[in-house]
C-alpha cells in the first residue's frame, strides 16, 4: 500500500513537471483526478480492462474511453503502416522455436503464466495516465518521473533509482504489450504490440539497467506511430546495462515507455516493464533455410532454345520476353518501372545457358581410372565438347549399374587440367559398372539473387537504386571531429572527405559511392571509415563485403591493425577452403578456418562482432541464417564495379533493408573504368546484364559531376585522385586514355624511382619496356585457351636477368614479381614453368585475378601473334587493369604487329614510341629444357635497332626471325629422332 502512495506521489511531480503555462489553470482538476486515481489503487478498485483514464467527467470509470480521439481519428484515413523509416509493420526473422504463443497475443500478457518460453520474461508493469504534455525540455530528463538534471551521466544514475521504485502489482491488460526474446548472449529482441483500440505516438522507449545506465531502443529523436495491433520490434545489446558479464543469472532491468494519442495531445501514455532475462551461453550453429529452387520461366527456356530468333516464336509471353531482351540492349533502358522484371529476366537466360553447357557435359559409358583411395580421373578426349566451364568444386555424379536400379555416387571436380579431369568421391566404387557421369552446375548464387530480387520492395528500388537529386543544405554532421588512424590521410581532402560522410551517413537512404582509380588507396579509405565508425557509434555493426575472396582478405587484414581480433569476424564460404594455405595467419585466426578446417560459423560469430567481412554470395547465407535486418547499420561492397547489379542486391535486401524501409547505410567502392562483371554468356555482354550497379549508378544525374563546375557532389560521391602506386611514367598512359588526366602522382620516389637507370631500359629514365616478338599462338588438345610459348621463354629470360642480377645493384626478390597474362592456358603454362624452376613465389595470373593487386615489376604477356585481330583484349577495362600494377617497371612482351591492329594497344605502343622504350634485345634466352615440348623453342637473337625504325624494317626482321626458328625447330626434331633414348 505504501508503494502505491509513493507512486502517486511521483505521479503528480511528473504532471506537474509537464504542465504548460496555459494550461495552469487545470491544475486543479489534474490534482482531483491524481487524487482519485490513488484512492482507487489503494482499495484496489482500478479495473484491469481499463486501458487508459480521461480527465473529463464519466458517469461510469468502467467505461472509460479515447471517445474524443476516436471521433477525431475517424476523420483520418486509416493507416497500415507506421510513416517513418525505422519503424516496420510486422514481426520478421524470428525463429519458430522462439516465436510467441498464439494464445498469448489473444488474451494478452499473462505474467504469472511462464509456459510459453523459458527467454520471455514479463513480471510487472505499470499503467499511469498524465494530462497536460508540457513544453519539451530540453535538459536531460528521468523518462519516469520528468526531473531534469544537468548532464546524462546524473540522469542515467536517477533513473536506475526511479525504475527500481516501480510498483510490482500485475495487470493482465494494459496499452502496451511487451515481450522479450533472447537471442544469444546479452542479444535481445523486444516486441512491442498496441494493444489499444487507438493509434498512438510513442515518444521514447528506455532500457534502463543496475548499473546508472539508460539506452534508447530507437533513435530519440525520432518518434513511431503505431496504429492499433501494431508491432515494433527492437534488437539491442544489454551488455551495456550488466554489470558483470560474467554472470549467467537473470538480470533485471526496467523499460519505460512514454506515448501519446493520435488527436489527444494532453493525454500522456506512461508504462514501466520490469524484465528478469537470463543470457545464452550455448554457441549455436547458423541454420540456413533452404534456398527456393527458383526454377527459371518456361517461356524464357522457349525463347533461349528457339535461340532468340523472333521469327520461330509465337507465342505473346515469348514476344514480351524478346522485347525486354531488345530494351536491355540498351544500356540505359534500365529503370525502376521494370527493375525487378529485366534483371530477372538476364539472369535467368545465363541461368539457363550454363544448365544447357553443363548437360553437354555428361558422359555415357565413360572410361574411368581410379588413381588413389577416392580420386577418380577422366580424360578430357571423352567430352564431346570442350568443357570449358568446370572448374574445382563443381558437382559430379557419377552412375553405377546396380541389379534393380542404378545407383549414384557424388563427389566434386579437384581439379582440371589440359589433359584430365581429377575427381574427389565421396565413397569408393567399381569403375567398370560406371554407366554415366554427370556434372552439376551449382546454382546457389543464382538462387541467392533471385531471392533478393524477389524481397526487394518497390519503395527500396526508388530510394535506393534511382535515388533523385535532394536538397543538401540542411544536412547536419552528427560527427566532425576526427581522431585519424592513418595521419597520412590528412594530406588527402578527397580521402577524409569521403571517410566523414560515409560516417553521417549524407546519402542515406541513397548509396554513397566511392570511386577509386587504380592506387589511390580506395581499400585504405574503407578500412579507415570502418575503423571510424567502430570507434565513434559503438552501437552500430558493420558488414563489409567484396567480390572476391582475395579482396575480403586483404580488407580484413588492415582491418585488424585498427579494430581488435575479438571484434572483427572473417567469414568464409566452405569452397574457399582450398585457398587457406594462402590466407594470412591473422585474417585465420578471426574466421571459421580458425581451427584450419571449415566449421559452421555460430549466431555468436555474427552478433557478438562488430564487424563482419565476406563475399557478397556468402553474405546471402546471413539471410538464410534468419540475421536480423536491425543488426547492420552499414553495409560495404568493395570492388563493386566487377559485380553484376543483381549480385550486388544479395548482401543489401533484407540485411540491410525489410520489406519497404531501408534500415542501413550503403557504401559501394570500386572503380567503373575497370574490369566489369564476368558474364558466363557471351550474349548477354552487350547488356545491361553486363553493367555494374556502381557503374549504372555513378552516371544517375544526383551522382554526375556539376556540368559548371565539374566536381562531384560529395555528399553523396566521393572520386580519389591521388595515386599512391606507380611511377609517373608508369601512370601517364592510363591517366591520360582513361581518367582525362585528373589522377595525381603521389607516390614516394623511394617506392617508385629505383628501377630508373637499369641497363635493359632503351630509355633509362623511363621504367617501361615493349619487347616485340613475333611467336606462334596454339591451343593444346583439351584446352579452350591460348599460349605462346616463345613469350614463355622470353618473360622467363627478363626473369632470370632479374633475380640473377637485380637491378641497379638491388636485388629482386619473387615477391617483387608479378606476371599478368589475359589467357588462362599461358596462365597455366607460366605457372608449370616456374614450378620447375622453383619460383614459387612468383605470382601469376590472369587479368581479372590481378584486379586490385600490384607488384613492384610486372611483366606482361600479350600471347596474340599472327593474328587479324587481338580478341577480348580489345576491352579497354582489360587494358587499363593490366597496365595500373606495377610500382617501379612494368615489361610487356608481345606482337606489335598483332596489337597495333587495336586502337587503345595502338596508343600504348605510341606512347611507348614517343618516350623511346620500344626494344629489341641483345641476348638471347636460354633453351628451357623442362620436358615440355611447347617450351624448348629458341628465341632468336635480333639485331639491337634504334627506337626509330619504320615497318618495312620490323617485317623484314620478323619474316628472318620466323624462317629461323623454323629451321631450329626441324633441327631439334632431327637431333631427338636421332637420339636412341
Amino acid at each position: 500500500m505504501q508503494k502505491t502512495k509513493e507512486q502517486a506521489d511521483l505521479n503528480t511531480k511528473l504532471i506537474k513537471s509537464q504542465l504548460s503555462t496555459k494550461d495552469r489553470n487545470h491544475e486543479q482538476e489534474i490534482k482531483a483526478l491524481i487524487s482519485k486515481v490513488s484512492n482507487q489503487i489503494d482499495k484496489k478498485d482500478l479495473k484491469p480492462q481499463a486501458k487508459l483514464i480521461k480527465s473529463r467527467k464519466k458517469k461510469d470509470q468502467r467505461s472509460m474511453t479515447f471517445r474524443n480521439m476516436k471521433q477525431t481519428e475517424s476523420t483520418k484515413p486509416k493507416e497500415n503502416i507506421a510513416s517513418r523509416v525505422n519503424v516496420r509493420p510486422q514481426i520478421s526473422n524470428i525463429p519458430k522455436s522462439q516465436s510467441e504463443n498464439k494464445s498469448d497475443n489473444k488474451k494478452g500478457c499473462q505474467s504469472k503464466d511462464r509456459s510459453n518460453s523459458s527467454k520471455e520474461h514479463i513480471t510487472c508493469f505499470f499503467t499511469l495516465i498524465r494530462q497536460s504534455l508540457g513544453n519539451d525540455i530540453k535538459m536531460p530528463t528521468c523518462v519516469i518521473c520528468c526531473k531534469s538534471f544537468q548532464s546524462d551521466s546524473a540522469c542515467n544514475q536517477h533513473m536506475s533509482v526511479c525504475a527500481a521504485k516501480c510498483p510490482t502489482e500485475t495487470v493482465n491488460r494494459q496499452v502496451f504489450q511487451l515481450k522479450t526474446i533472447n537471442i544469444h548472449g546479452f542479444i535481445t529482441k523486444l516486441l512491442l504490440y498496441n494493444k489499444s483500440t487507438v493509434p498512438l505516438i510513442l515518444h521514447t522507449m528506455h532500457i534502463i539497467g543496475r548499473n546508472n545506465t539508460a539506452i534508447p531502443a530507437f533513435d530519440s529523436q525520432s518518434v513511431l506511430r503505431m496504429v492499433p495491433g501494431y508491432c515494433f520490434d527492437a534488437e539491442v545489446d544489454l551488455k551495456l546495462l550488466v554489470k558483470d558479464t560474467n554472470d549467467t543469472l537473470e538480470w533485471n532491468l526496467a523499460i519505460v515507455l512514454v506515448a501519446v494519442p493520435i488527436g489527444s495531445e494532453k493525454t500522456v501514455v506512461a508504462e514501466v516493464f520490469h524484465l528478469k532475462i537470463s543470457p545464452i551461453t550455448k554457441r549455436t550453429p547458423l541454420v540456413l533455410k533452404r534456398l527456393p529452387e527458383s526454377e527459371p520461366c518456361p517461356y524464357v527456356q522457349n525463347v533461349y532454345d528457339c535461340k532468340f530468333n523472333k521469327k520461330a516464336v509465337s507465342g505473346l509471353q515469348e514476344s514480351k520476353i524478346l522485347s525486354i531482351l531488345d530494351d536491355a540492349k540498351n544500356m540505359n533502358s534500365l529503370t525502376s518501372a521494370h527493375y525487378k522484371n529485366q534483371l530477372k529476366l538476364l539472369n535467368q537466360i545465363e541461368d539457363i545457358h550454363l544448365r544447357s553447357e553443363f548437360r553437354q557435359y555428361t558422359i555415357i559409358n565413360p572410361v574411368i581410372n581410379h588413381r588413389s583411395k577416392l580420386y577418380y580421373t577422366i580424360s578430357i578426349k571423352q567430352f564431346s565438347t570442350r568443357p570449358s566451364l568446370l572448374k574445382e568444386d563443381v558437382e559430379v555424379i557419377v552412375y553405377i549399374e546396380g541389379k534393380k536400379r542404378e545407383q549414384k555416387f557424388y563427389g566434386i571436380v579437384d581439379r582440371v587440367d589440359s589433359a584430365t579431369v581429377l575427381l574427389l568421391m565421396n565413397k569408393g566404387f567399381q569403375t567398370d559398372k560406371v554407366v554415366k557421369i554427370r556434372f552439376v552446375d551449382d546454382r546457389t548464387t543464382f538462387k541467392l539473387e533471385y531471392k533478393a530480387l524477389a524481397m526487394m520492395d518497390q519503395n527500396v528500388i526508388d530510394c535506393m537504386m534511382f535515388p533523385q537529386p535532394v536538397a543538401v543544405t540542411d544536412r547536419i554532421e552528427e560527427y566532425s571531429s576526427f581522431n585519424w588512424f592513418r595521419q597520412t590521410i590528412t594530406s588527402n581532402e578527397e580521402q577524409m572527405t569521403a571517410v566523414r560522410n560515409i560516417v553521417n551517413r549524407t546519402a542515406f537512404p541513397a548509396p554513397y559511392i566511392l570511386l577509386g582509380p587504380p592506387g589511390t588507396g580506395k581499400t585504405s579509405t574503407l578500412v579507415e571509415a570502418i575503423a571510424q565508425i567502430y570507434k565513434l557509434c559503438p552501437h552500430k555493426n558493420i558488414l563489409a563485403t567484396a567480390t572476391s575472396n582475395f579482396a575480403a582478405n586483404e580488407l580484413t587484414d588492415r582491418l585488424l591493425s585498427f579494430v581488435p581480433a575479438t571484434k572483427i569476424f572473417r567469414f568464409f564460404s566452405k569452397t574457399a577452403f582450398r585457398q587457406i594455405d594462402s590466407i594470412k595467419p591473422n585474417v585465420l585466426r578471426v574466421s571459421n578456418f580458425s581451427g584450419n578446417t571449415y566449421e559452421m560459423p555460430c549466431y555468436e560469430d555474427i552478433y557478438d562482432n562488430r564487424v563482419v567481412v565476406c563475399t557478397l554470395t556468402t553474405a546471402g547465407r546471413l539471410v538464410q541464417a534468419n540475421i536480423s535486418t536491425e543488426h547492420f547499420s552499414y553495409i560495404f561492397i568493395d570492388e563493386c564495379g566487377s559485380a553484376k547489379e543483381i549480385s550486388a542486391l544479395i548482401p543489401i535486401i533484407n540485411i540491410g533493408t525489410v520489406q519497404s524501409t531501408i534500415k542501413a547505410s550503403v557504401i559501394l567502392s570500386g572503380d567503373p573504368r575497370q574490369l566489369g562483371p564476368v558474364i558466363q554468356y557471351d550474349s548477354l555482354n552487350n547488356t545491361t546484364h553486363s553493367m555494374s550497379m556502381l557503374e549504372r549508378m555513378a552516371e544517375l544525374d544526383c551522382y554526375k559531376p556539376d556540368p559548371t563546375t565539374g566536381q562531384y557532389n560529395n555528399l553523396l560521391i566521393t572520386q580519389l585522385r591521388n595515386n599512391y602506386r606507380s611511377h609517373q611514367s608508369l601512370l601517364q598512359f592510363a591517366n591520360e586514355a582513361f581518367y582525362a588526366g585528373q589522377l595525381r602522382a603521389k607516390a614516394l620516389p623511394k617506392l617508385t624511382n629505383w628501377a630508373i637507370g637499369w641497363h635493359f631500359l632503351p630509355n633509362r629514365n623511363f621504367p617501361m619496356l615493349f619487347h616485340p616478338i613475333r611467336g606462334e599462338t596454339k591451343t593444346s588438345e583439351g584446352s579452350f585457351s591460348l599460349y605462346n610459348p616463345t613469350e614463355i621463354d622470353q618473360v622467363v629470360f627478363y626473369v632470370r636477368e632479374l633475380l640473377n642480377n637485380g637491378i641497379n645493384n638491388k636485388a629482386v626478390q619473387q615477391q617483387q614479381i608479378g606476371v599478368i597474362s589475359p589467357y588462362a592456358r599461358q596462365v597455366y603454362e607460366f605457372k608449370e614453368v616456374f614450378a620447375q624452376l622453383k619460383w614459387n613465389d612468383i605470382e601469376v595470373g590472369s587479368t581479372e585475378q590481378y584486379q586490385g593487386r600490384e607488384k613492384d615489376i610486372i611483366i606482361i604477356s600479350t600471347v596474340r601473334s599472327n593474328c587479324s585481330h587481338v580478341g577480348f583484349l580489345a576491352n579497354t577495362k582489360r587494358l587499363n587493369v593490366t597496365v595500373t600494377r606495377a610500382r617501379a617497371l612494368m615489361i610487356i612482351v608481345g606482337d606489335m604487329v598483332t596489337l597495333e591492329r587495336n586502337k587503345p594497344w595502338k596508343q600504348l605502343i605510341a606512347y611507348c614510341k614517343r618516350n623511346g622504350s620500344i626494344v629489341w634485345k641483345k641476348a638471347k634466352p636460354k633453351a628451357l629444357k623442362l620436358g615440355t615440348p611447347a617450351n624448348k623453342h629458341i628465341i632468336p637473337r635480333l639485331p639491337e635497332r634504334s627506337c626509330n625504325y619504320d615497318l618495312e624494317e620490323i617485317t623484314r626482321t620478323i619474316k628472318s626471325m620466323v624462317l629461323q626458328t623454323f629451321e631450329n625447330l626441324q633441327t631439334n626434331q632431327t637431333l631427338k629422332s636421332d637420339n636412341p633414348m
